[in-house]
């Protein structure tokens, strides 16, 4: 199942003259079905313009907090990611990392700790576990 977008009562728009905009409420749809490379967005999902021209996250429930959202505007997919952490190299049930699950110290090794990018959820990743939903800001061609 695709994600769920369900347009906000009383905020669609047209800016300039061409940009048809509204917010959107994004909801994972059955449990593992996020695909690496993001979720699959077209401007006929929102009932807008005819061309997709952005996806801004501006929002969500507390559990939205923990993950990184990112349009790949280049493919019009809706990307989640994950900072550093978690139960394994790629989780596919999301975690804390680690040290926030009763570690008291970290040791080092000559290196140090250097952060690293953030991770996309993998293939088949549970969002529902938590739940998450986000409010974005989308904006069409019209």
């Amino acid at each position: 199942m695709a994600l769920a977008v369900t347009l906000y009562a009383d905020t669609r728009d047209v800016w300039g003259g061409r940009y048809d905009v509204g917010i959107f409420k994004f909801a994972p749809g059955a449990a593992g079905d996020y695909v690496t490379g993001g979720y699959a967005l077209t401007a006929a999902m929102f009932g807008l313009g005819r061309i997709l021209r952005g996806v801004k996250p501006i929002g969500g429930n507390p559990a939205a907090g923990k993950f990184l959202p990112h349009f790949d505007s280049t493919n019009s997919k809706f990307m989640v990611f994950y900072p550093t952490g978690g139960t394994g190299a790629n989780p596919t049930t999301p975690a804390a990392p680690a040290i926030l699950t009763g570690a008291s110290s970290v040791t080092l090794g000559s290196a140090g700790l250097s952060p690293g990018f953030a991770t996309e959820l993998p293939n088949a990743a549970d969002l529902n576990t938590t739940p998450v939903t986000w409010d974005c800001l989308v904006i069409t061609l019209g």
